[in-house]
């Protein structure tokens, strides 16, 4: 037998705000990212931040942190490796 309890919460209460939730995943991803850089050698986290938030060319950035152009490329793919690797899911990163 079934007892029906009146309550005073409403069925829109219970559920969570949707943008609410969007906004919620987005700044985890801010800070999983945000972690990610803060993993990375100091030049190459001054290169992927030089390129992808301050849209600085390679040859600017180079000249900033005073490597060349082509090692400012390389410190990029290498530090986006890195930030992919650490950004993955532990079971994907051990070896069964």
């Amino acid at each position: 037998m079934c007892h029906q309890v009146d309550s005073p919460i409403t069925l829109g209460e219970t559920l969570t705000d949707a943008n609410y939730q969007v906004m919620q995943r987005l700044e985890e991803d801010r800070q999983q990212l945000q972690r990610a850089l803060n993993q990375l050698e100091e030049k190459t986290r001054a290169a992927i931040e030089f390129v992808f938030f301050s849209d600085l060319s390679r040859k600017e950035v180079a000249e900033r942190i005073g490597v060349s152009p082509m090692t400012v490329t390389r410190r990029i793919q290498r530090g986006l490796d890195q930030m992919v690797a650490f950004l993955q899911p532990q079971s994907l990163q051990t070896d069964p």
